[in-house]
């Protein structure tokens, strides 16, 4: 399954190109971003491969959305759909988010698991950090203050077009 010919030694003696060349990435979040996982990689390939390095509260592998093929997910992307593609399946977009119970085993597994080749590929594994595309449009999350100036905006462009309308003998319900 997750097998890639490292012996137990070879994997005690994993270490980081970041954590070698005097890199200063730390980690202070119990959630790791885990990049570049092969398609077939699944919740219990993860959880086997993380859980050695402490209690892991919830793994979550980021997917396309049910309908829409991995081509269309990203319009960037130069991978064509598969002609065998089930719409109704959930295909992973290659990256996943390890939650940990504590810090320290977040830092542990990061240290130990960055770089390390599953599948083919060389995963990266990194701190989490809280995104602001919450909002299914895409458009970033606004603040509250953001939030009041457009609908200040949109009321003015309403009441715009209530009197354009007004002015045209148009005022049903508007």
């Amino acid at each position: 399954m997750i097998g890639d010919g490292e012996s137990q030694q070879e994997k005690s003696e994993v270490k980081n190109d970041h954590i070698e060349s005097g890199s200063s990435l730390t980690c202070n979040t119990t959630t790791l971003f885990v990049g570049s996982l092969h398609p077939r990689i699944g919740d219990l390939h993860l959880q086997k491969l993380f859980s050695p390095y402490g209690s892991i509260n919830r793994i979550h592998i980021v997917t396309h959305k049910p309908g829409v093929p991995p081509s269309q997910g990203n319009p960037m992307s130069k991978t064509k759909a598969s002609t065998k593609h089930s719409f109704g399946s959930q295909h992973s977009k290659g990256y996943a988010f390890v939650e940990y119970s504590t810090i320290e085993s977040a830092r542990m597994a990061m240290s130990r698991l960055d770089g390390r080749s599953l599948l083919g590929k060389n995963l990266v594994v990194r701190p989490a950090t809280r995104q602001k595309m919450d909002r299914s449009d895409g458009k970033e999350e606004a603040t509250a203050e953001e939030a009041k100036k457009e609908v200040k905006s949109l009321q003015s462009k309403i009441d715009s077009v209530r009197k354009a309308l007004e002015k045209k003998g148009i005022s049903e319900n508007v």
